[in-house]
């Protein structure tokens, strides 16, 4: 049988083709994942936060009345079981 040789020269570069090509492709892949990262935090640190409050909105929540009642909370939570528990077979 005849072996085939393959020359060092050819495997020296194939070796290093391969390599160059994995590199290329995790630092691709390394870019693609941080890069939005990147213009996210550059588009946060350049907005521009007033300082400045409103009073006048703030007035108006404090103004407005709260409609939360504990009791008809509970009464209608208890409604609805015994609405259910009825409905049931």
């Amino acid at each position: 049988m005849k072996k085939t040789k393959l020359s060092t020269y050819f495997v020296f570069i194939s070796f290093f083709t391969l390599i160059t090509i994995l590199v290329t492709i995790i630092q691709k892949s390394y870019t693609n994942l941080i890069d939005p990262i990147n213009k996210v935090a550059n588009i946060s640190y350049n907005k521009i936060i007033n300082p400045q409050l409103d009073l006048d909105i703030i007035q108006d929540i404090e103004k407005k009345p709260i409609n939360f009642d504990e009791t008809s909370l509970f009464n209608k939570i208890s409604d609805q079981e015994a609405t259910a528990s009825s409905t049931e077979p």
